[in-house]
């Protein structure tokens, strides 16, 4: 019996560490044809960001004084780390500083995108075939995270495809469209990001679309497009018709002067450089 029990373990942990091989190639494999800056030799990048009609917003939501060029700078190092500083507001104001920087701070994965792996090294990992391609089934098996439960899927040639959870009562689909260019050495850019929300009665979608640029044999945004739309169904009630409401919303994002490894991010992180 000891013999057997022991055995049934050796079995599982083979094929559990088969499973998580198996994941593993899959992600490595989508990483792989996909566009990395970084395998392009960026070591150091300075940028700035702009978004259409935000200082309009800022002034009629309050009194910020002078507005002029309301623009942030960026500055990139490896392993993702950023200091983000927001220029044209008058001195003062941290609190709305530190809130746009925040703001900026969600757009930057377009920049400098982050391996899918990386958001899965807390989850125990299986793999899943399909009519479509394959699905990786990501679980937290300790349930501490706020996302326990996880599906990743891929098409028949490896590409990421959509991203599928529920949290917090929303289910919440991401939708990856990407391609390669001419630049780009057959490696694929995302060109949508399409996430879905669906709570009760309302659906939200944020659609974003990506145009590029290179700057030193270099591929990067050149402006990221957002729409958002949200609907609701509201159900019939005594005398009152089904409702459905829409409101769409949208802004765009521009990426302009990369400076690309001149170490001016090195310096600015360092303290030796203000601006």
């Amino acid at each position: 019996m000891k013999k057997l029990a022991l055995f049934l373990i050796l079995m599982m942990a083979s094929l559990a560490n088969v499973m998580a091989n198996e994941s593993s190639d899959l992600l490595q494999e989508n990483e792989i044809k996909n566009y990395d800056p970084q395998k392009q030799g960026l070591k150091d990048l300075v940028f700035e960001a702009r978004i259409d009609n935000l200082a309009e917003i800022l002034k009629a939501v309050g009194n910020f004084g002078n507005v002029t060029d309301l623009h942030f700078k960026i500055y990139w190092l490896p392993t993702n780390q950023y200091k983000i500083d927001v220029n044209g507001l008058p001195p003062g104001f941290e609190e709305v500083r530190n809130d746009l920087a925040t703001l900026i701070k969600t757009k930057l994965d377009f920049v400098i995108p982050s391996p899918v792996q990386s958001r899965l090294k807390d989850y125990d990992l299986k793999v899943e075939a399909g009519v479509e391609g394959k699905t990786i089934v990501a679980t937290d098996l300790q349930g501490r995270l706020p996302i326990t439960l996880m599906k990743i899927n891929f098409d028949k040639s490896g590409k990421l495809s959509t991203m599928n959870y529920a949290t917090g009562g929303q289910t919440i689909e991401t939708k990856f469209a990407s391609s390669p260019k001419s630049w780009s050495n057959n490696k694929n850019l995302l060109d949508t990001l399409t996430i879905t929300t669906k709570q009760g009665i309302q659906t939200n979608i944020i659609t974003n679309k990506v145009e590029y640029l290179t700057e030193s044999g270099i591929g990067f945004p050149s402006k990221l497009i957002i729409k958002n739309l949200t609907t609701a169904k509201i159900p019939a009630q005594g005398d009152k018709k089904e409702q459905n409401l829409k409101q769409e919303t949208g802004t765009t994002v521009r990426f302009s002067n990369y400076e690309v490894n001149t170490g001016k991010a090195q310096r600015y992180m360092m303290g030796g450089q203000k601006r």
